[in-house]
Order: structure tokens, then C-alpha cells, then sequence
């Protein structure tokens, strides 16, 4: 596997952690200004899928750079002994 693969599945997993504990967290936040349940999910759900996906084009972008790095420059993976 290539370390873009690894990159992928790692980036998902992180993602998807940080959506369930940025939900959880505007959750609680919401929750202090309104009062009405389907408002306070619906803020957490909104707030955590845009940071969510903020999150996953960032590690995309730096995913890609260090693939394209690697792929061009193989000298720096006698840097990281695997």
C-alpha cells in the first residue's frame, strides 16, 4: 500500500472522531442558548459538518503534498527507516 492508502483510512477515522466530539460539544453549546431539542441538534449537526469537512480538505491537502514529496523525492524515505 502506498502511503497515500494508509493516509486515506487514517484521515477518515480522525475525521469521523473529530465530527462525533465537535457534534457532541456544539451539542452542549447549543444547548445553553436555545431551548428547543431539534435547534440544538440541528446547530451541532450543521457546525460539526462544515468543520468536519474543513478538517478532511486540510488533511487532504497536506496528504497529497507529502505523497507528491515522497513520490518525486525518494531520497526522504531513507529519512524514515519502515
Amino acid at each position: 500500500m502506498e502511503i497515500f492508502d494508509i493516509g486515506i483510512r487514517i484521515l477518515f477515522i480522525l475525521n469521523s472522531l473529530f465530527f462525533l466530539i465537535f457534534f457532541i460539544l456544539c451539542r452542549g453549546w447549543s444547548g445553553m442558548k436555545y431551548e428547543d431539542k431539534k435547534i440544538q441538534i440541528s446547530v451541532g449537526f450543521f457546525l460539526s459538518v462544515f468543520y468536519s469537512f474543513l478538517f478532511f480538505l486540510g488533511g487532504l491537502l497536506i496528504l497529497s503534498l507529502i505523497s507528491i514529496i515522497f513520490k518525486y523525492y525518494p531520497e526522504f524515505l531513507k529519512l524514515f527507516p519502515i
